[in-house]
């Protein structure tokens, strides 16, 4: 009676945590089921489009490449040529803290390039912000690469002013860090399209509906949809399995009463 017993709460205790994970699966599922909506609401247009019109949706789909404004420039510390680059000096300082020790990283000098990204998507081109390029909207990374991470000391030292270099007592190293955009990289990117100083720009903003991926438009809606299914399928075999061992293990432990 006694294993039947302990059969019967261990029973009822797996249904227990099943039926705990279920609320968390239901926010996930919600959550992709949400962005999926959100993201088939944005309707897709092209470049010319876009500067034809007056009346323009306040977040719209464009694909297209990357492309140049007047020339390619070079980033200095790797010598890719690119469309904008990024230098930034960070200064790394180790702080002794009540559970250890942790790196800081604190960004001293930075550096841009001052040339604007251009995006083409066959029909017509227009200024893209920079911000918006490094937002990824689907978790894998925005066209802001990251192509040299090192110590300033290593041969670099041309690249900053020498005021950058001053050290604290714990800092540890400095580093230099360079980012670029390369040209002609194909993407689809999620956008406000908002005029300023007389010109159309694609820039970024809050929320699910902004940002940059790989993937085109009806595979980012159906992506996330596929995703929501999945879930809310997870979340239904967690409930009866969850709900079959709680009602199984509490009966189950009435009945030996």
């Amino acid at each position: 009676m006694d294993v039947l017993k302990l059969i019967f709460t261990i029973s009822a205790g797996c249904g227990g945590l099943f039926l705990i994970v279920v609320p968390i699966g239901a926010a996930v599922a919600l959550s992709d089921d949400l962005r999926s909506r959100l993201l088939r609401r944005v309707p897709a247009w092209t470049v010319v489009d876009l500067l034809s019109v007056k009346a323009r949706p306040r977040r719209v789909a464009v694909r297209g490449s990357t492309v140049a404004g007047d020339s390619v420039v070079t980033a200095p510390a790797t010598g890719t040529p690119c469309l904008w680059f990024r230098l930034t000096v960070l200064r790394v300082d180790k702080v002794t803290t009540d559970s250890g020790h942790r790196w800081d990283e604190t960004v001293v000098w930075s550096q841009l390039s001052g040339h604007t990204v251009w995006f083409h998507d066959g029909t017509a081109r227009v200024p893209v912000e920079v911000p918006l390029l490094e937002r990824a909207l689907d978790g894998k990374g925005g066209l802001v690469e990251r192509s040299l991470r090192t110590r300033v000391e290593d041969g670099f030292l041309r690249l900053v002013p020498p005021s950058v270099l001053r050290r604290n007592r714990n800092t540890t190293e400095i580093v230099l860090v360079e980012e670029l955009v390369r040209d002609d990289v194909t993407a689809t990117l999620f956008v406000r399209p908002v005029h300023r100083d007389g010109q159309l720009v694609l820039t970024g903003g809050r929320g699910y509906r902004v940002g940059v991926t790989d993937l085109t438009h009806a595979e980012v809606v159906d992506r996330y949809s596929g995703e929501a299914r999945e879930g809310w399928w997870t979340v239904r075999f967690l409930l009866i399995l969850g709900g079959a061992f709680y009602l199984c293990g509490m009966a189950g432990a009435l009945l030996i009463r």
